[in-house]
């Protein structure tokens, strides 16, 4: 039997990155998901902290884990922008998609909104799409490459026009300048944005899926404005493939645990998420980046 000092020796406390700025959906969802995810990594005596690497469209959070020294650990709690940022931002050497990660968990997929300050007096697709196309309205972006900016480019090119991007240092900030009219419109998940919708500072305009949302039945999804694209937005734990295979499969364990936990499925939920703990193929990272390579072929995106 291990006595008590062998036990400290072994214990590890293992970063859960967030590659992305303090303050929002990803934040909400890491505190969440912490407590459960402690308890199930107590049973192998580890624990989780969370740390914040944003920047680079979260190119610089992904960046880290996938080049963890050989033998240790480290989670990533990261959107679809693993896959998409690199390509936006032209790093294509950041990490190797193929190479440099393990997918551990699927949170699920997270349906995002189209939103427009109230001081536009926008009420439908229809007059967002007459204003975009007169060159009246300007977009807010959580920051290059990221999941808000790349769902409002495309349905900006679907909308037929190109209104100019401003892209902050997160989706807190932007929602601060969305809600003062500073731009006019932005792309979040309903859960962000709704205390501000709330507070008739903005309103949502689009749904992007295949459904309504319960909460939100008047507002249209992207298919009944006559835009036929597969545009999912999604959350995964992954870790870095230089971690042990008993490490990772740990992990795995512990994170397929947590994302089976009846209190946080329903929490996740009532955020919105769909499909949570879904199993993946191992090759889905790949593939996503191949189908989002596909969707943006001909579209223009302000990087600037």
């Amino acid at each position: 039997m291990l006595g008590l000092a062998a036990l400290t020796a072994q214990a590890r406390v293992i970063e859960l990155v967030l590659p992305y700025a303090p303050g929002g959906t990803a934040d909400k969802l890491g505190q969440t998901i912490l407590p459960v995810l402690r308890n199930e990594l107590a049973k192998s005596n580890d624990s989780a902290v969370i740390t914040f690497k944003p920047g680079g469209g979260t190119t610089i959070g992904a960046g880290i884990v996938a080049k963890t020294d050989p033998g240790k650990i480290q989670m990533l709690l990261i959107s679809n922008s693993i896959v998409q940022a690199p390509i936006i931002n032209q790093l294509p050497n950041v990490y190797n998609i193929n190479e440099d990660f393990r997918v551990v968990g699927y949170l699920g997929h997270l349906p995002m909104m189209l939103v427009v300050n109230t001081e536009t007096n926008i009420q439908t697709f229809a007059e967002f799409k007459s204003q975009c196309q007169q060159g009246k309205l300007k977009f807010g972006t959580g920051g290059n490459g990221t999941s808000g900016h790349i769902t409002g480019a495309i349905i900006s090119d679907r909308a037929g026009c190109d209104a100019p991007a401003a892209h902050f240092k997160g989706l807190g900030p932007m929602l601060n300048a969305l809600a003062g009219n500073h731009v006019n419109y932005g792309v979040d998940y309903p859960s962000a944005v709704k205390p501000l919708i709330e507070a008739n500072k903005l309103r949502p305009v689009l749904i992007f899926d295949r459904q309504r949302l319960s909460a939100y039945p008047d507002v249209p999804t992207i298919k009944e404005v006559g835009i036929d694209v597969q545009l999912e937005n999604w959350f995964i734990i992954a870790v870095n493939s230089t971690a042990t295979a008993e490490d990772i499969a740990m992990i795995q364990k512990a994170v397929t645990q947590t994302l089976s936990n009846p209190g946080l499925v329903e929490q996740l939920k009532e955020s919105g998420f769909k499909n949570i703990n879904a199993r993946v193929p191992s090759n889905f990272l790949a593939n996503e980046q191949n189908n989002f390579i596909k969707l943006i072929k001909n579209i223009k995106l302000d990087v600037k």
